[in-house]
């Protein structure tokens, strides 16, 4: 019969006899955090804030607290059947994962490539950071980077987004899983990647970027072995070089917008375009994200109309009410600002939440208005 109290008690448990197991050792959550655990995650399992732990995190914690048989799977079968997992060693038949260059040519990047692989190469044991906006193309720079140190030297190159990875512990598992490696703590990658000369491309770590002391301390134990990682902010750690990527100039902007509109489809540009392709490009604020999604929504109907469009956007009625809480509302300045701004409170994609102060003028967040902007027709 199922244990009608569900996943709550079972976290519950696990959190009490956690701390039990601990306390009846004398330790510290600081000192149990020394098992590659940060005091945070400690904390929080023993507060059964966090009711998944992960099975590395599992196996360490019952190392650390040095439990006999009969205390470790009286641990362990408190989570079901993440204890069953947490008492497998993961599969060493794994595959390491390598990045693939960008599927689209870069434009406008040769520099800051230039200094990152000279960074990578001449700094061994050496961490570069690609810092800059969402959108600014911190991963396409990443990559072509990569693969032009992969064709220079003989290195190992392994890639691990880490856009879904919430915890910090969980970081260095991730990158151990895309190494092919069986072993999760710094240590054991230390070794795995030892004569190697790996290069680890770490995609996405703002959400993580308390790992970045043990990115370090791998280095240190495994000195062969770079990191090029790309995050919305540094991480602050010795060894750490940080590169950052600007938005694109108006040139380079303006060239990746009429390759990017041939792509698409659309028919050669003429004189009388340029004007409407240089104002689109402000609009992005130079981001390569929203230059691209314009010289897509511009291949049907062009840049000229497109432009249009966009400036009447700004100039409907701004008397917009929330549904929710009557909050005001103001379109962003720009582009690439509109593509960012934060939704209110109960915005559904699937429900338009604001009205405008005219029944027969169109909500910029419709659905509808979206598809005809997408396919080139006018709203009505």
């Amino acid at each position: 019969m199922n244990d009608p109290a569900g996943p709550a008690r079972k976290a519950i448990s696990f959190a009490a006899l956690l701390r039990e197991l601990r306390e009846a050792r004398s330790l510290t959550q600081q000192e149990l955090a020394a098992a590659r655990v940060s005091v945070d995650a400690v904390s929080a399992l023993e507060r059964g804030r966090r009711t998944q732990p992960q099975p590395h995190t599992v196996r360490a914690l019952a190392t650390a607290l040095q439990l006999r048989d009969a205390d470790r799977m009286a641990l362990l079968s408190t989570l079901g059947r993440a204890g069953d997992a947490a008492l497998e060693m993961p599969s060493r038949k794994l595959t390491p994962r390598t990045p693939s260059p960008p599927s689209v040519e870069m434009v406008g990047r040769d520099d800051e490539v230039a200094e990152i692989v000279a960074a990578l190469g001449t700094t061994p044991g050496g961490l570069v950071t690609l810092t800059g906006p969402g959108g600014v193309g911190k991963t396409t720079v990443a990559l072509t980077a990569a693969a032009v140190v992969a064709s220079e030297r003989p290195a190992a190159v392994y890639f691990a987004d880490l856009t879904d990875v919430t915890e910090p512990d969980d970081a260095l598992a991730a990158v151990a899983h895309v190494a092919a490696c069986a072993a999760d703590t710094v240590t054991g990658l230390a070794e795995h990647l030892a004569g190697t000369s790996a290069l680890l491309v770490l995609d996405n770590l703002e959400r993580v970027t308390a790992c970045g002391p043990h990115l370090a301390e791998l280095l240190t134990a495994s000195p062969d072995t770079v990191i090029l990682a790309s995050s919305r902010v540094p991480l602050r750690v010795r060894r750490e070089r940080e590169v950052r990527i600007a938005p694109l100039g108006p040139s380079a902007a303006e060239r990746l917008f009429g390759e990017r509109l041939a792509a698409a489809g659309a028919p050669p540009m003429g004189r009388a375009d340029d004007s409407a392709v240089s104002h689109l490009c402000r609009q992005a604020d130079g981001l390569p994200l929203a230059i691209e999604l314009l010289a897509a929504a511009a291949a049907r109907p062009g840049p000229r109309a497109l432009l249009e469009r966009i400036d009447a956007l700004t100039e409907l009625p701004v008397a917009r009410t929330c549904w929710r809480g009557n909050a005001p509302w103001q379109p962003p300045s720009s582009v690439a600002a509109r593509c960012s701004a934060p939704q209110p409170s109960g915005y559904s994609p699937a429900s338009p939440w604001c009205r405008t102060a005219s029944p027969s003028t169109p909500s910029m967040r419709s659905p509808r208005w979206a598809r005809r902007m997408r396919w080139g027709r006018s709203p009505s």
